[in-house]
């Protein structure tokens, strides 16, 4: 993505939606995630992180049920890809993996087809403002942004089943979800406010 689109971008979040964020319907996710859909369908997703809002020990080891690409509009991102591979001998097994249907309380049903796992680190890459990777659905990873970091998604539905992703969380603990749920006022306005009050970098003499 060039250099002056994400510039844009930035500028239309940090001036339009960060200023007047009641507009919007926000979600706040066990990741530490305020999240808000740009455009009527849905493809497009602004995440603003906050780790004060992380749902304590969440299993953040994840894929998707939709490839996406990720531009970091303010701070930063690491991402951490992972090969699950099948343990092949005895203690080589390091998560659980399995399947849930994402959304609101997935804990009703909880982690289905639940297996063992060796999850091998492939690349572990960080990402700084005005750039941007792709993922695919099947990738496994987890994601470490730096407080106040704000990123657009741009969801790519590439499979009929719009809902199902892999959870994955470490051998012999207890899976904690990550759902969704809708974030208050305060929550709102506390989160963007301090992710407007923060330096933009892709901003011409803000901060």
């Amino acid at each position: 993505m060039s250099s002056l689109v994400a510039e844009a971008l930035a500028r239309l979040v940090h001036d339009d939606v960060l200023v007047a964020p009641s507009r919007y319907e926000w979600t706040l996710q066990g990741f530490g995630m305020l999240r808000t859909y740009l455009g009527e369908d849905r493809r497009l997703r602004l995440h603003i992180w906050d780790s004060r809002f992380r749902t304590e020990n969440v299993s953040d080891v994840h894929d998707h049920p939709w490839d996406f690409e990720s531009l970091v509009l303010r701070g930063s991102i690491r991402n951490v890809r992972y090969d699950a591979r099948q343990p092949t001998f005895r203690g080589e097994a390091t998560h659980h993996l399995g399947r849930i249907v994402c959304g609101p309380s997935p804990s009703v049903r909880g982690p289905q087809d639940v297996e063992p796992v060796w999850l091998f680190k492939q690349s572990d890459q960080t990402y700084q403002a005005g750039e941007s990777y792709f993922m695919k659905n099947v990738e496994v990873h987890s994601s470490v942004p730096e407080d106040g970091t704000v990123t657009v998604c741009r969801r790519k539905f590439v499979n009929k089943d719009t809902e199902t992703a892999r959870v994955g969380w470490l051998l012999g603990e207890e899976w904690v979800s990550a759902e969704p749920r809708a974030a208050t006022p305060e929550e709102v306005r506390e989160i963007t406010r301090g992710a407007r009050l923060r330096e933009w970098s892709l901003l011409k003499g803000d901060s």
